[in-house]
C-alpha cells in the first residue's frame, strides 16, 4: 500500500485506487442534485463547448455529456485505476480525453474551457491548504471569460456529528507533528472507508477531508474571479426555502468575471 510522506496513510486520491475503488468505479446515474445542476446550467451549453471535469473518477459525467452530443470533453484525476476504468467505460466515445493531473496544477492554457466541473466534492479531497487555494485559481485561469463553473463542496454545518468528530480527532492531530497543518476543526477524517465504518478515525494516521463553511466557498470563488450565480444545499434543491437547511453538501454554479 502506497502511503503519504506527510502522515503515513494513503493520500485521498490513492484511496480511490484501493478501498474506495469499487464504490466509485461503478457509479452511474446522476444524483438528484447533480441532475439539477446539469439540467439548469450544463446541458444548456452549446454542444461545441469545451468542458473539463476535475476528479473525473470513472468518467460518468463526461459519459452523460457525450450521450447528449457534447464532443469536446476532458477529464482529469490522480487515481490511475479510476482513469483506466473511465477509458474503458467511454470506449464508444473516443473523443473524450483523460489525463492524470492535479486540479492544483492544470496543464492547460489559460482560457481553454467554456466550463469546468468541480463536482463529487473534488476540492474537499485536497488536504493541503495551498493546493486547495491553487485549485480554485486554476479553475478560473483555464476558463474562458464568462465561462461556467459548477461544483460541490463538503459543508461543515451539514452534518450534525461534525463538531463531535472535530473534538475527538483534535488530540491525535496535536500529537502528530507531521499533520499540525490539519489542526483546523474543518479537517475531518473519513468516517467510512470501503463502505465500512472507519473505527480508527480518531487515530494519528488518517487521511483528512476539508469541510467548507458556506461563506468560505463564496469568498474563495469570488477571490478566484468567479461570480456565484446560484448556491444551494441538498435540501434547498429538494425544495426547502430555508437557506440554512443543509444535508452535508453545497452545490454552486458561477461564471468567470
Amino acid at each position: 500500500m502506497k502511503t503519504s510522506a506527510i502522515h503515513g496513510y494513503p493520500e485521498n486520491y490513492e484511496l480511490f485506487n484501493l478501498t474506495e475503488f469499487d464504490n466509485w468505479a461503478g457509479k452511474g446515474v446522476l444524483t438528484a442534485e447533480e441532475d439539477y445542476l446539469f439540467g439548469k446550467f450544463i446541458y444548456a451549453l452549446d454542444k461545441n463547448a469545451s468542458i473539463l471535469d476535475l476528479g473525473t473518477g470513472s468518467g460518468r459525467f463526461l459519459l452523460e455529456l457525450a450521450k447528449r452530443d457534447f464532443t469536446r470533453l476532458h477529464g482529469i484525476d490522480l487515481a490511475e485505476r479510476l482513469l483506466l476504468a473511465a477509458r474503458r467505460r467511454t470506449e464508444p466515445f473516443p473523443f473524450i480525453k483523460f489525463y492524470r493531473m492535479s486540479a492544483a496544477e492544470l496543464k492547460f492554457d489559460s482560457g481553454t474551457f467554456d466550463a469546468v466541473l468541480g463536482l463529487q466534492q473534488v476540492i474537499s479531497f485536497i488536504e493541503d491548504d495551498r493546493d486547495r487555494a491553487a485549485a480554485f485559481h486554476e479553475c478560473s485561469r483555464v476558463l474562458k471569460p464568462h465561462g461556467l463553473f459548477a461544483g460541490s463542496f463538503l459543508m461543515y454545518g451539514g452534518r450534525w456529528i461534525n463538531p463531535a468528530v472535530s473534538l475527538l480527532t483534535y488530540p491525535a492531530k496535536l500529537c502528530n507533528k507531521k499533520i499540525r497543518n490539519r489542526l483546523s476543526y474543518q479537517y475531518l477524517p473519513w468516517l467510512k472507508l470501503g463502505g465500512k465504518t472507519n473505527w480508527s478515525f480518531a487515530g494519528r494516521r488518517q487521511p483528512y477531508l476539508y469541510w467548507f463553511r458556506r461563506a468560505e466557498v463564496r469568498s474563495v470563488l469570488e477571490e478566484a474571479g468567479i461570480d456565484i450565480i446560484e448556491m444551494k444545499t441538498v435540501k434547498n434543491i429538494a425544495g426547502s426555502r430555508n437557506l440554512l437547511a443543509s444535508a452535508g453538501m453545497l452545490y454552486v454554479a458561477g461564471r468567470k468575471k
